[in-house]
């Protein structure tokens, strides 16, 4: 047997607690890579294996790298469950110890893991990173923070891990996982990033008021969905408040990582959602900005999601999920909802949340050439709330190059629009075709109908690449007050 003590302290009421782990084989020392500690109710009512269920606090770290602090719970008797992942992020250990706390007290609480027959896999392969299942809180354990969750609950401001600066210093704990209702106050901010020397103007990012950073720690290929919202409550100004967000690199220095206006949103007005989805591009320590434009600030609950496609959870920032399915739409394999020429489900509209391109509804009719007809809800329409909203309406596609035969054409055109009465007014709302990378790749053009500008894409790949392209069809109000539900209809053919 082998024991391990990884720092891990527990305290209740002015008693402290060392927390060690011992595997009662060594070979499953020497495979794990991560390791999550949970105190549970109850040893009795977790089955070992698992994930923790209704864990009281909860965290996750790598083997071999400082643990972090449990935190304070009541005196009581609770249920220490701990569990290891191997670089494949399957359960190869688990244990649970039952101990009771109390107040002044102290001591080593040791956890004897033993190993798991079959490993348990927590998720697929392509969304593994080294022993975390993209580091979702579902699969791979998250720290929970209850005085945090309190602090919500109660309506009094604050997360610790918000901060007032872009510091790069080394002693800031940043959110790894899936972190919910983190409440940002701004009103006792200010304004201390200089906005100015290298944001993007054509992203059209808020710049005046006080600035909050929450720092999150991530690696390359990882994809992290952010939801922005201003609270209900007696401060008149978050009616009016239009904050922006976006992502400043580990350096913090504009200057030499700039924001891009892929990472960045500013699209709604007061109760509207702020949405954005970042791929990171490389392994650091990011920080997600809250610029708020209100001079004062107001009061915001922010979301972090760390999406993991296939990894039998449907989390915010992804349509579906193919390994947790809704019995509602197909989801294709890397988590798009499929519209075909019958719609999506039950519903010929796209879904209202389709606002990112890891969100995008798929555009895949049942052979080539048949129309596919969408209704594609824009401005207040789009938002639950009927918040002012200027967030795009986005569709995927893909479109076959091979090399050596015909490539598909794909043809979008808004049918309202072509077939509106001679008076009609023109298009409210433009249209544009990204790559797979982010580029605009043209292909958008405007017909006149009586008078009235209606603007279509009739688009061809011009390069052969033996399989697939994945474009994406970004749809935006250029009125967001203004609630519209144009028809568009698509059609791929060679």
């Amino acid at each position: 047997m082998r024991v391990l003590s990884f720092g891990l302290l527990l305290s209740a009421c002015s008693g402290q607690y060392q927390i060690t782990l011992t595997f009662s084989e060594d070979g499953t020392r020497a495979e794990s890579r991560v390791a999550e500690v949970a105190v549970v109710p109850s040893c009795a009512e977790q089955e070992l294996g698992p994930a923790a269920g209704n864990s009281v606090r909860q965290v996750v770290f790598r083997v071999g790298e400082e643990a972090p602090s449990i935190g304070t719970l009541d005196t009581g008797d609770y249920g220490l469950y701990a569990r290891t992942l191997d670089a494949n992020c399957q359960v190869i250990s688990a244990g649970c110890r039952p101990v009771s706390l109390s107040a002044g007290g102290d001591g080593t609480l040791d956890v004897v893991l033993r190993p798991v027959s079959p490993a348990l896999p927590q998720c697929s392969e392509s969304v593994c990173a080294a022993g975390i299942c993209g580091g979702t809180s579902r699969d791979a354990g998250v720290e929970r923070d209850v005085a945090v969750e309190q602090t919500v609950e109660t309506g009094i401001v604050g997360s610790e891990r918000v901060l007032d600066e872009c510091s790069p210093s080394s002693d800031l704990v940043p959110v790894t996982v899936t972190t919910e209702r983190i409440i940002v106050d701004t009103r006792s901010f200010q304004n201390t990033l200089d906005e100015s020397r290298a944001l993007d103007p054509t992203c059209e990012l808020t710049a005046a008021g006080p600035d909050a950073f929450l720092p999150f720690e991530a690696v390359e290929g990882q994809l992290w969905h952010f939801r922005l919202s201003a609270l209900e409550g007696d401060d008149p100004t978050r009616a009016d408040a239009t904050p922006s967000i976006y992502v400043v690199g580990p350096a913090c220095d504009l200057r030499s990582q700039p924001v891009t206006c892929d990472a960045s949103s500013n699209v709604c007005q007061g109760r509207g959602d702020e949405r954005l989805a970042f791929r990171v591009p490389f392994a650091g320590i990011f920080r997600l900005v809250v610029d708020d434009d209100l001079a004062d600030g107001t009061v915001y609950e922010l979301n972090a999601y760390l999406v993991a496609c296939g990894d039998n959870v449907k989390t915010a920032g992804e349509a579906c999920d193919p390994t947790a399915p809704d019995g509602l739409f197909d989801c294709s394999e890397d988590c798009h909802i499929i519209f075909d020429e019958n719609g999506a489900g039950p519903s010929t509209t796209i879904p209202a949340f389709s606002t990112t391109r890891p969100e995008a509804v798929l555009v895949s009719p049942s052979s080539p050439g048949t129309a596919v007809e969408m209704v594609v809800p824009l401005g207040a329409a789009s938002d639950e709330l009927g918040a002012a909203c200027a967030a795009p309406a986005v569709v995927a596609v893909d479109l076959r190059a091979p090399t050596g035969t015909t490539p598909d054409t794909l043809t979008v055109r808004n049918d309202d629009c072509e077939n509106a009465a001679p008076d009609g007014a023109s298009d409210e709302y433009t249209v544009s075709l990204f790559d797979e990378n982010g580029t605009v790749v043209g292909g958008v053009d405007t017909d006149e109908f009586f008078g009235r500008s209606c603007q279509r894409i009739e688009f061809t790949p011009e390069r052969a690449a033996g399989d697939l392209l994945r474009y994406f069809i970004e749809i935006r109000p250029t009125r967001p007050d203004a609630a519209q539900s144009p028809t568009f209809v698509f059609t791929i053919a060679p």
